[in-house]
């Protein structure tokens, strides 16, 4: 067969699921008949409306690859099946690593600390608007406290930070703070398990957002 039957052979066998959501997850699971089955599968056990078979899906997406469907699926049912809450729940169920026992240098150590608080205050509170805006005043004590305690040099920092804030989606106002508008949950979750990530502790976070927040 080839995998244009497979598809139609889907939506027969899906019925009660939306096409786009048949669509999307052949996608992403790289037309992976048997995956994309098991997927379907849960969707349609556990979902009603074509709202919540996407609500579910994007959750499988973003979360999939660490944690279980069972995990996603009990915090979606304790969460009234809120979006915004449940990925709250599950990015605090995903934080498995502390940071403070990373061995890095001290620059990388406090890009990442600032990085990891304003992403995870967007993921965690994403209706929240004191969340979506920094204060650049408030971000320049920060780094300099830091910097001052650690005896390094805020200008190269600085520089980061602010590559970071536009690269993640942040937009420097007329009047010098920053304003975050567009809420890509998937593309954010994306970057806060990179910045985690042990291993790039051997990267720069200019490097890091290139080429994960594109």
């Amino acid at each position: 067969m080839t995998s244009s039957d497979y598809f139609q052979r889907l939506q027969k066998d899906f019925k009660n699921l939306d096409k786009e959501i048949i669509f999307q997850v052949w996608t992403w699971r790289k037309k992976d008949v048997d995956e994309t089955v098991e997927i379907l599968n849960f969707i349609s056990k556990n979902s009603t409306s074509p709202e919540q078979q996407k609500i579910l899906m994007q959750l499988l997406q973003i979360f999939g690859d660490c944690l279980s469907k069972e995990q996603i699926l009990e915090s979606w049912n304790a969460s009234d099946r809120a979006f915004g809450d449940t990925t709250g729940k599950l990015v605090e169920m995903s934080f498995v690593m502390d940071i403070n026992e990373i061995e890095e240098e001290n620059d990388l150590k406090i890009t990442r600390e600032i990085c990891l608080d304003v992403l995870w205050n967007l993921l965690n509170f994403p209706t929240k608007t004191k969340y979506r805006q920094i204060d650049n005043n408030a971000l320049l004590r920060n780094l300099q406290d830091k910097c001052q305690k650690l005896n390094e040099n805020i200008d190269d920092i600085l520089a980061d930070m602010t590559i970071y804030l536009q690269k993640i989606g942040f937009d420097k106002g007329n009047d010098g703070n920053w304003y975050f508008q567009n809420m890509n949950v998937e593309k954010l979750w994306k970057c806060y398990q990179s910045v985690i990530n042990d291993q790039l502790m051997y990267c720069t976070v200019f490097q890091l957002f290139i080429c994960i927040c594109k």
